[in-house]
């Protein structure tokens, strides 16, 4: 993982990072944008939290600072696709701001645009 992680770093396509608590440098989940290339528009986000840590907003808190990072770096547009069903999921895209692109049965785009973006 950490070796795919750097080359994928390196390559400019996937940015890997620790989800940690905020008193104690115990790593508790991932978060990472991928999907990423030069000259694109949007990128994609994925995060996820041991369930032992779940309930207590981190996954929120990590969605947040790298959709800000992103939008920030010059992406129009994030995109966090989620598994039709994974209401956990859906809840923390709604709580950092994203909102329903499109939805098959499979699964669910949902984004958040920069707010100079035009749609």
């Amino acid at each position: 993982f950490v070796r795919r992680s750097t080359r994928s770093r390196a390559a400019g396509t996937t940015f890997h990072y620790a989800v940690t608590l905020p008193v104690a440098d115990t790593v508790v989940g991932s978060a990472y944008l991928h999907d990423s290339a030069p000259n694109e528009a949007a990128t994609h986000v994925s995060y996820l939290i041991h369930p032992n840590h779940r309930g207590r907003g981190l996954a929120t808190a990590a969605l947040i600072g790298l959709t800000d990072a992103a939008l920030s770096a010059g992406f129009l547009q994030v995109l966090a696709r989620i598994e039709t069903g994974n209401r956990a999921s859906e809840t923390v895209a709604t709580k950092a701001g994203f909102s329903v692109l499109w939805s098959n049965d499979e699964e669910t785009c949902w984004h958040k645009t920069a707010t100079n973006a035009s749609t």
